[in-house]
């Protein structure tokens, strides 16, 4: 494999991750609306990725942040 192809293929794997990511992120928003802004909190400290998306949106839906 020529660098180049490395590369893009190192690239793909990252795109293709992040929009994973994105999908269970925008699938969680759903549930955590119902959620109380303290257990928002608490998944913004502890969650992982997805969940700390989620919980970002939820909590910037609610008036926090800018």
């Amino acid at each position: 494999m020529s660098f180049w192809s490395t590369v893009g293929n190192a690239a793909k794997g990252a795109v293709d991750k992040s929009r994973e990511i994105n999908a269970e992120a925008e699938a969680l928003v759903a549930d955590y609306r119902s959620e109380n802004d303290d257990w928002l909190k608490s998944k913004l400290r502890n969650g992982n990725v997805a969940q700390k998306m989620a919980a970002t949106m939820v909590l910037k839906e609610r008036g926090y942040g800018s």
